[in-house]
Order: structure tokens, then C-alpha cells, then sequence
């Protein structure tokens, strides 16, 4: 039901990726394995996701998000959420037919209040800050400092980055 200007890539979850075959489909892809999440979706128009906590990130570009979660009751009764989707401003559809209404409509919900909650650092230029702080402790009106408390411990940096692709990634 997409329209001939219209195309969905779809990022399936690892184990479900040899289950569905998208090939039939005329308008409907796989997701590239040539690029990083980030990076496609940087350039998407709409997210479409169930539970999965990218919707956080892409809510910075400001574009729509439309929550599909058509097995919610299942889920829900295995695994739970940490948010609870009655909290998030964005749209919900469980039908397809919901979801294809759904994303024709331009966005229309009000997600300020969101991004003040959970994305209050997403700003231009502090990264840069961020730097600038860390490395030569100059102080900026983008970032907020807190003194930590001598515990008597030795303090420890974790750097959560980018791994190669490889078994450690994979696992």
C-alpha cells in the first residue's frame, strides 16, 4: 500500500532476519548492511519502531515517529519497558492498515516535553563543549557540571564507543 514514491527499509531483529523475506515486495527493502544505523536513519523521513530505544536518538532530528507495537500484549507479558508507551507522545498504531493511515499524516504531536525529559543534551556544538571541558576544564552554558564526591575510590572512565564488527560486536 505504499505509494511508488514511497520506500520502507526495514531492520529486522537478528533473529528474525532469515524468517521474513522481503523479497516480493516492490517497495519494501532490508535494511543496508553497508551503513551504520545512524547514519540511514539520519537520512530517513519517518521511524517506524516497536520497543526499541532508537526512537530516543532519532526524536533529536525532529522528524515523525510512529510506534507499532502490533504483539504489545506478548511482549509486554515476557519483557516489560522501561518507559511505559502511554508516556511517549508519539503515535500508536497495532493494525497495517493503521500504520498506512498513520504515515501519511504529517506529524502531528507535540514532543517538547519529551526532548526536555530525555534528550536535554542533544544541543548544537556540545560535543565540542563536552571537549572543551574535559580536556582543558573550561566550563560552557551547554553542558552542566556537578562535583563528584570523594568516595576514597579510584575513579574509572568507560568509554562505550564503536567496536569493530566482529565476534565480540556479534555476541
Amino acid at each position: 500500500q505504499l505509494g511508488k514514491d514511497q520506500v520502507m527499509y526495514v531492520k529486522l531483529h537478528q533473529m528474525n532476519v532469515s524468517a521474513i523475506d522481503l523479497s516480493g515486495y516492490k517497495n519494501i527493502h532490508p535494511f543496508p548492511k553497508k551503513y551504520d544505523s545512524y547514519e540511514f536513519l539520519f537520512a530517513s523521513d519517518v521511524l517506524i519502531t516497536d520497543y526499541s530505544s532508537v526512537f530516543f536518538d532519532f526524536a533529536n532530528t525532529g522528524r515523525k515517529i510512529i510506534l507499532f507495537p502490533y504483539d504489545q500484549e506478548e511482549y509486554l507479558g515476557k519483557r516489560g519497558l522501561y518507559t511505559q508507551m502511554d508516556e511517549l507522545p508519539f503515535p500508536r498504531v497495532t493494525t497495517l492498515e493503521e500504520l498506512v493511515e498513520e504515515l501519511v499524516r504529517p506529524k502531528n504531536y507535540e514532543d517538547t516535553e519529551f526532548l526536555k525529559r530525555f534528550c536535554p543534551y542533544e544541543k548544537k556544538g556540545v560535543t565540542n563543549a563536552l571537549l572543551q571541558k574535559f580536556l582543558f576544564g573550561k566550563d560552557s552554558e551547554l553542558i552542566e557540571s556537578r562535583a563528584v564526591p570523594d568516595n576514597g575510590k579510584k575513579n574509572v572512565l568507560l568509554y562505550i564507543g564503536g567496536f569493530a564488527k566482529g565476534e565480540l560486536t556479534t555476541a
